[in-house]
Formats: C-alpha cells, structure tokens, sequence
C-alpha cells in the first residue's frame, strides 16, 4: 500500500512541544492549589485534550477543569508555545515528502490557531494542505473529529502519524493505518496495545515507511 496523503499530530511528532505543555502544567497546579506530583507524572498531559486530562489525572470536575485550561492557557499562550523545537529532521522530511507529491496535513487536538503560530514559527506550514485542530473554546478537540476534517479536504490513501494511542485510535476510528513514532512521548507497548500498523524510530526510519509500499491492512 503506498499512500497519497500523509496526516501528522503536532505535539510530540513534528515537534518537541513537552517542555512548554509542562511547565504550563505545574504553573496551573501551582496557581490553583493542586496537589503536586512529580514532573514525570505531567507528561501524561502530552497528547490529549487539555479538559479531559485535568478531569482524568487531577479528578477535577468538568467546571474546575475548565478553570484550570483557562490558567493554562494564560501561560501557555504567551510563553509555553515557545518552549518548543521542532524534531531533528522534520522539516527535511516534510519537504521529501511534498517533493514527491504528497499531500500532507496536521491533525492536532492543540487549539488550530495555536498549532497555526506553531507550525508558522518553524517554516512548516508551507509543506502542509490542512491543519485541523481544536476550537479556541476547546469544545471541539477530540483526535478523531481532526482527523476526519483533513480527510475530507485532503482525500487520497491516507496515513496518520503520531506519538500517543490517541492518534492510533483516531485514525482507527476513520479506518486508516496508523504509524506511531517512538522519538515521541508514546512508547511501543502503548502502540502495540493500541494496534498500530508500523513504528519509526526516527524521521529516516519514518520516510522510507511513508516512502515505501507497506504491507499493512486498513482497520474496519
């Protein structure tokens, strides 16, 4: 199976988003009086969307948990977002890719004018179709909704690439193969649980995957 385009996730896969996501994390805890815990513990917050990790890691109501995405932003929206890098390799990957016609887009549970700045700061946005994301609001931030929005803009053979089970299951749920990054924040026990089709251990090992013909079955 070769593919004709080609969807990313954000954080953690064209981007080294974790620094700032944490620090934005720990500001929150601080400023609304949560119980710490170590900064191990926060990198769960990388990947899904910000309401649903403070209600699932802080047991905090769906009220205080949107209390604590407004705190967040507060730092994060000004500073956070640029404690960030892209990953080596990346943009020399995107620009193959485009080189040899792919069609490529982002799909991010990150707020879209957010990972617009993003994608904007570090020369990515000219290789990309669509960038799809969550509302400002974050009322539309689930993973498979994003997904499904640059499939229809994009069309063609597509594949998802991404460092959580968030994006192996997003892309399941749209019936495309997924490609789970191990350079991310992701491990490949969750990948493996979570079903994904193949594994990069680098931007190199990730283009000739997306290059290549690969042997790999669509979900249904």
């Amino acid at each position: 199976m070769t593919f004709d385009t080609i969807l990313f996730d954000l954080d953690g896969t064209l981007t080294d988003s974790g620094p700032g996501i944490l620090n934005g994390v720990e500001y929150t805890v601080e400023q609304m009086g949560l119980p710490r815990r170590d900064r191990a513990f926060y990198r769960r917050f990388i990947g899904p969307p910000l309401q649903w990790s403070f209600q699932e890691f802080c047991g905090l109501d769906s009220e205080r948990a949107r209390e604590a995405v407004r705190v967040y932003r507060s730092y994060y929206n000004e500073k956070g977002i640029w404690e960030n890098t892209p990953y080596p390799g990346i943009q020399e990957l995107l620009a193959r890719l485009s080189g040899a016609g792919k069609t490529l887009a982002v799909a991010t549970s990150k707020p879209e004018p957010l990972a617009v700045r993003v994608l904007e700061r570090f020369a990515l946005m000219p290789y990309l179709r669509c960038v799809a994301g969550a509302s400002p609001d974050e009322s539309r931030d689930q993973k498979p909704e994003a997904i499904r929005r640059c499939l229809r803009q994009c069309g063609g053979q597509a594949v998802m690439v991404g460092d959580r089970f968030y994006d192996i299951q997003g892309a399941h749920e749209n019936h495309i193969p997924a490609i789970g990054v191990l350079y991310g924040y992701g491990s490949r026990e969750e990948f493996e649980r979570a079903g994904a089709e193949a594994l990069a251990a680098d931007a190199s090992e990730l283009e000739r995957l997306l290059l290549s013909e690969m042997e790999i079955k669509t979900k249904e």
